[in-house]
């Protein structure tokens, strides 16, 4: 299959997933000459302004919105040790995070394919776009250590059994800028953070989202609950996957593909995109050749997320900040029909159960 690398995104250090970086200038402050009251008539002094008056009222430069600091995008594979996300979900919103003192070998994927999308078509020049857009292809690895490893061990990418990563306390986690601030501490016995009493949504489209810890800065933006396209998604062999929402007005955000159809399989490929928020795209039929020919089994499962993402290098590994609006999407892989018993299968077949397969 051929690969066709992306071009990096404008102001993203190290990144796996795509993420844009925009600053817009502040506007420039009032003429003060305009302001400038005319000397009184008569000798006395003139009256002091008072709250509200003219020394008093704030430039355009004081009341503009700041712009929030370039984001960092995702972290680069192998590298990420946890992260955060705030999300504003179909029914409910959450905080929430976790991270490791190391990488879990597990988490590591092997990158199979790669592919730069543009407008829904595949091509190898994309021109000016305002977020880099490409699907992925991504492989489980299989860990097998000999000796088996102990309970406080688990098996490393060279075969080697390595410590378990253990969660960090990284005190008080603080999030600002969302509809009601939020103050966490790590909770046991996992140290991890979250907030599920959280208005809803937890965060207003524009927003600036600023996470603080001990020795973390991260960023984000709020985004618009995101609305997909109405059917399901059919995935077809040596076929386009097209795929609509309603676009955003986020410039800082793009939508993201998440697609597993391989639920029970040893080594399984998982699909990843990164669009640009414009409505519409399309996962190359050569990617999803390649995904069906991987292996089907279990019911498949597709998500959709308008985000944004920063990243920060700690001595830990990276850790991430997603913002998002996720949805769950209908999904069918074309001749493959999934069940947990015969009663689901078409006449003529019975229920695999071990795969969860119509067979």
């Amino acid at each position: 299959m051929n690969r066709i690398f992306w071009v990096a995104l404008l102001g993203i250090g190290c990144t796996s997933e795509a993420g844009t970086s925009v600053a817009g200038d502040a506007e420039s402050p009032h003429d003060s000459s305009a302001d400038a009251s005319s000397p009184p008539e008569s000798d006395a002094p003139a009256p002091d302004a008072g709250p509200g008056g003219p020394e008093d009222t704030p430039s355009e430069a004081d009341t503009a919105t700041p712009e929030p600091p370039p984001l960092r995008g995702g972290c680069a594979p192998g590298t990420r040790v946890g992260g955060f996300i705030v999300e504003e979900q179909e029914k409910y919103s959450i905080v929430d995070g976790k991270v490791n003192d190391a990488v879990v070998p597990g988490s590591v994927l092997t990158l199979e394919a790669e592919v730069t999308v543009c407008g829904g078509a595949a091509r190898a020049e994309c021109g000016e776009l305002p977020v880099e857009a490409r699907c992925t292809l991504w492989r489980r690895p299989i860990l097998a250590c000999t000796p088996g490893c102990t309970g406080s061990e688990i098996c490393g990418l060279e075969g080697e059994c390595v410590p378990f990563p253990t969660s960090v306390d990284f005190g008080v986690v603080t999030i600002t800028g969302l509809t009601d601030d939020v103050a966490m501490s790590p909770l046991p016995p996992g140290k991890s953070y979250f907030d599920t009493d959280v208005p809803h949504p937890v965060f207003e489209p524009q927003a600036h989202i600023e996470l603080s810890a001990e020795g973390l800065s991260l960023f984000g933006v709020g985004v618009a609950p995101l609305v997909p396209g109405e059917g399901d998604l059919i995935l077809t062999e040596d076929a386009d996957l097209p795929i609509t929402w309603e676009p955003g007005e986020v410039p800082q955000a793009h939508v993201a593909l998440d697609l597993t159809i391989d639920q029970h399989g040893t080594s399984p490929l998982s699909l990843r995109c990164a669009f640009a928020d414009t409505g519409e795209a399309a996962v190359p039929a050569s990617l999803i050749s390649a995904l069906i020919e991987a292996g089907v089994s279990g019911f498949p499962n597709a998500r959709l997320i308008r985000r944004t993402l920063d990243s920060q290098s700690t001595p830990l590994g990276c850790v991430e900040l997603g913002v998002g609006s996720p949805r769950g999407l209908p999904v069918r892989v074309a001749g493959f029909t999934p069940c947990k018993s015969a009663a689901q299968c078409p006449p003529g077949k019975t229920c695999n159960i071990a795969l969860e397969q119509c067979q």
